[in-house]
Formats: structure tokens, C-alpha cells, sequence
């Protein structure tokens, strides 16, 4: 899975600029990901309604409809594992970013209170402006 590799490789950046990269190579790929989604839906949605049409239809064979009904079912079942992997990638690389921004901003400031980790890492700046401070302090 691409997500994963890309969160990987954000992880093991060695600077902002690498991992403003890897975020832009992401933004692409979660576009695509996301029309496929909705297609995905459009495709199931289109399956259950001609179910129900052909349940209706009274010559229509028992044992047709269940097939169908079955095809469906597991077919929605596989999409729904698909997305919540799919989630599960995306809170990783979110997660995974923070404890990185977490760990720069402790390696910066030993004393900084969790707090104020957690303010630093919700900044738009991240832990880049907090190191440049501390080196020009120096």
C-alpha cells in the first residue's frame, strides 16, 4: 500500500522539505483513493437496487435471487474491510507524524511539559520554528 510507504518514509525524513514532498505525493493519491470510494458505493448501491427489482419481478428464480443477494452481501462486506484498512493507514501516518514532531520537540526541550509538546505540534510551524529558537539561543 502506498499510504503505508509514504508514512514510513515520513517517519525517517530528515527534513521538512522531504517530508512537505511526501505530503504533497500523498494529497494525489488520497484524491484517487477517495473518487474510487464514491464509485465503489455507486457500483454497490446500482447492484442492491437491481436485486430488489428483480425480487419484485415474479419470474424471477428463488435461487437467482439469492446468489445475487449473497454476491452482494459479501461484496459490501469486502468494501467495508477495504475502507477501514484504508482509515487505519490514514490514522497511522497522522499518528505517526505527531510522535515524530513529539520526539524533535522533546529532543529540543527535555523539560517542555506535555502540554506544551501538544501546543508546538498543533502549531502550523510544527517543531521546525522551536529548533531554530533553540539554535539561535545557542
Amino acid at each position: 500500500m502506498e499510504v503505508a510507504e509514504i508514512t514510513q518514509q515520513s517517519v525517517l525524513a530528515t527534513s521538512s522539505e522531504r517530508e512537505t514532498e511526501l505530503g504533497a505525493a500523498l494529497a494525489p493519491i488520497l484524491q484517487n483513493t477517495q473518487k474510487n470510494i464514491g464509485f465503489a458505493k455507486k457500483i454497490l448501491k446500482l447492484l442492491r437496487e437491481e436485486t430488489d427489482v428483480l425480487k419484485a419481478n415474479p419470474q424471477s428464480k428463488a435461487s437467482d435471487i439469492r446468489i445475487r443477494e449473497n454476491l452482494v452481501n459479501t461484496l459490501n462486506r469486502k468494501f467495508v474491510d477495504v475502507i477501514k484498512d484504508y482509515q487505519t493507514a490514514q490514522t497511522k501516518y497522522k499518528n505517526e507524524l505527531l510522535k515524530k514532531a513529539k520526539r524533535q520537540v522533546q529532543i529540543v526541550k527535555p523539560d517542555a511539559t506535555p502540554e506544551e509538546v501538544d501546543a508546538v505540534v498543533q502549531s502550523g510551524n510544527g517543531p521546525d520554528k522551536l529548533i531554530q529558537e533553540s539554535i539561535l539561543k545557542v
